[in-house]
């Protein structure tokens, strides 16, 4: 069973870079099918519903976390409007505190996990912060970050 928790989560972890690539053809690798493995997996090893909820909490994800550039975007992400972030580093803590909290907040309720659900929030904030400030290319930012939100099936 361990070894198809990693297995999810390097697949969760190309999905989440595929999902933010400019030359995917199809933007969903993110958006669509993470979502759906993390609840599909919940669904097959807890229980039905935790697991078509969990899909349906971690749609979060389409938030977005773009950084504030009035001058080059003219639609900023929701988060970026909100702070004026023009670094990027306070979005992306945001977005990975907010996408951690709620993504898994049924099965965290149900599992009752709490103190493993707080280091994982603060984990994927502290994660995207960092990588963000060092001004990691995507291509490792990307995977790193889908694999901290998948991080979350490794308690299960």
């Amino acid at each position: 069973m361990l070894l198809l928790k990693f297995l999810l989560i390097i697949l969760i972890s190309i999905c989440w870079r595929l999902g933010g690539w400019d030359k995917a053809k199809w933007s969903g690798y993110r958006d669509v099918l993470v979502p759906i493995i993390i609840g599909g997996y919940y669904f097959f090893t807890l229980k039905w519903w935790i697991g078509l909820l969990t899909i349906a909490t971690f749609q979060i994800i389409r938030l977005g976390y773009g950084a504030y550039d009035p001058e080059h975007d003219d639609k900023p992400s929701f988060l970026g409007w909100l702070t004026k972030d023009r670094q990027g580093h306070i979005v992306r803590g945001l977005y990975g505190t907010i996408t951690s909290t709620i993504g898994p907040l049924l099965y965290i309720i149900y599992s009752k996990h709490y103190i493993i659900y707080i280091l994982y929030i603060i984990g994927n904030t502290i994660l995207e912060v960092v990588l963000t400030k060092m001004k990691t290319k995507d291509i490792v930012h990307e995977p790193l970050t889908g694999a901290g939100r998948a991080s979350i099936i490794l308690i299960c």
